[in-house]
């Protein structure tokens, strides 16, 4: 909650919307024929970038070869396994290596004088037409044996031998996923009090460990962990302390995922919109590797410049720029999908909360899909674009960081920047989707509703993303036990682990996205309704919550002042 004596000015819905509707009779969220189209220019900018792309794309895949990526060429620019062209200037190109699919690698061994160490070097040599028997064969390539060439191709032979386990850890975690959303769903307040209650308890497991450990070392491992143990130690009881004085405000955080939850699988079709995303975004990712595969394969022959015994395919200027410009694309596409997920979610789940009679609510999440569709892309496109820019930037300045200290100052700054432009965007696409206006315009109302609740935002986003963080690991961790417990290779650990996170994330994702639109609705039902003649839409047990976590808050300020007026 916001200072007494400075608060925030939230503006009426009727100003914010631009609409001489009086207060009384306006409707939340904005119905679909009082919407106008947001952020149009920049749809439209994304769609030129998506026709200047795929223009980019065709050029470069005219001189691109697929065969040169899968079958590999040798020294002098042949593919193997193909009839090649000959290229002026190149006395041995042109061969027919039809009957020779299998490229032969090189190996020697070089000091690198940097890191000290001796490390092998692999380099194509001739296609032939079998590999030699102290070779190895690993997708149509021929390496000496007893290299250090062998994780990829291992990783693959593990994978394929151990498919049936890994399809059987796969269903464990997407079991173990289901039941904490059960849990979530039905017993949400001892699943966080378990968390939070858990955590502590491990905690202080761990910081006995470390000085019982301590009793017993000498030396400077014993200076190690007395400084170890004190700083466990110090952490511990701060985290503990923050508990107990945030009591208030882990019950509201509570009553919020109760609210949530119970919205959730009021409109249980919500929960595979993060499938049909990840969906997606697999099939954007699938599209933009296959297209860097092949650009990559492009190029014009030329002399290695480090090996002037061999040619290379070498790509051009306008090759080089077209791949860059797909990686930045790839992004923008990927967030912009993302982004529309939020968007559907959260006005479905706004509709739902601002339904006086939740059980005549008439397709919210259709209803959410067409206002996105209709009106909203160009808000999502420069939400993501936003992200797209500081996510780029970012990157370059860390590839450059290493060679200049003001770069490093600039990219540690850039993270807390990057996090505040993600929420703010966040915090708009569910305003948008209340009220359908800018994304600019909306970020702004969003962050002065935050800030006119700031300790109940605060504990929300803290406490509301640490439980849910929680419940991914444990999950996870679960699922890797169980592996190691079947004697799985770590490989095949590892994947089973990925998808158990992929799974619980899809799930609680939407809760997250729920949770958050939920308290915005709350703070628009407040500017809205007065609890008296306008009823409010939120649940009795909910608003007393907050009243009670606001009454705490408001008493904690007074007994400021009235110590400083004492002073």
């Amino acid at each position: 909650m916001a200072s007494p004596t400075k608060p925030i000015v939230v503006e009426k819905i009727s100003t914010f919307r631009r609409s001489q509707v009086p207060l009384e009779v306006c409707t939340l969220p904005e119905i679909p024929q009082k919407r106008k189209s947001t952020d149009a220019a920049f749809l439209v900018s994304f769609g030129i970038c998506v026709v200047v792309l795929l223009s980019l794309m065709i050029y470069a895949l005219c001189n691109s070869n697929m065969d040169r990526f899968i079958h590999g060429y040798d020294k002098c620019g042949n593919v193997c396994g193909s009839k090649n062209e000959k290229v002026d200037d190149i006395y041995c190109s042109g061969q027919d290596m039809s009957n020779k699919p299998f490229l032969t690698y090189e190996r020697t061994m070089i000091y690198d004088s940097y890191y000290g160490l001796y490390e092998y070097v692999y380099t194509p040599n001739i296609c032939v037409d079998k590999c030699n028997s102290s070779y190895e064969t690993r997708f149509h390539r021929c390496f000496p044996e007893g290299g250090d060439i062998e994780f990829f191709p291992d990783m693959v032979d593990a994978v394929q031998k151990e498919s049936d386990s890994l399809a059987g850890l796969c269903l464990i975690g997407l079991g173990l996923s289901i039941v904490a959303l059960l849990l979530f769903r039905y017993f949400v307040k001892q699943f966080v009090w378990t968390m939070l209650i858990g955590i502590i308890l491990l905690w202080f497991a761990i910081t006995g460990g470390i000085w019982y450990l301590y009793s017993d070392a000498t030396g400077e491992a014993s200076s190690s962990l007395l400084y170890v143990g004190i700083i466990f130690t110090i952490v511990g009881i701060v985290f503990a302390l923050c508990i107990l004085v945030l009591i208030a405000r882990i019950k509201l955080v509570i009553f919020f995922f109760e609210e949530a939850a119970r919205i959730v699988f009021a409109m249980p079709l919500l929960l595979l919109e993060p499938a049909l995303t990840f969906l997606s975004n697999f099939l954007v990712m699938a599209i933009f590797v296959y297209t860097f595969l092949l650009m990559a394969t492009s190029g014009s022959l030329q002399k290695d410049p480090l090996n002037y015994d061999r040619y290379e395919y070498i790509l051009n200027g306008a090759t080089i720029f077209v791949l860059c410009w797909s990686v930045i694309m790839m992004i923008w596409t990927l967030l912009f999908n993302l982004a529309c997920q939020q968007m559907v979610i959260s006005g479905a789940v706004a509709t739902y909360y601002f339904a006086r009679d939740k059980v005549i609510v008439v397709s919210p999440i259709y209803n959410s899909f067409y206002n996105l569709i209709r009106y909203h892309l160009g808000t999502v496109a420069f939400g993501s674009l936003l992200i797209t820019i500081i996510t780029v930037l970012k990157t370059i300045i860390r590839g450059l960081a290493s060679q200049n200290g003001c770069l490093r100052l600039l990219y540690i700054c850039f993270k807390p920047l990057e996090d505040l432009l993600k929420y703010m965007t966040s915090m708009g696409y569910i305003e948008t989707a209340i009220h359908g206006q800018p994304l600019c315009r909306s970020s702004i109302r969003a962050i002065n509703l935050i800030i006119s609740n700031l300790l109940s935002a605060i504990a929300m986003n803290s406490i509301g993303n640490f439980v849910f963080f929680m419940a991914k690991l444990v999950v996870v961790v679960i699922t890797v036990v169980i592996g190691i417990l079947m004697n799985l290779s770590v490989v095949t650990i590892v994947f089973g682990g990925l998808v158990a996170w992929i799974c619980v994330h899809s799930f609680f994702v939407v809760f997250e996205i729920a949770v958050d639109t939920i308290f915005l609705c709350y703070c628009e039902d407040q500017c809205l309704n007065d609890g008296n003649v306008n009823a409010y839409y939120t649940t009795i047990e909910l608003h007393n919550q907050i009243k009670k976590a606001q009454a705490l808050t408001l008493a904690l300020e007074n007994a400021k002042q009235k110590k400083k007026a004492k002073k």
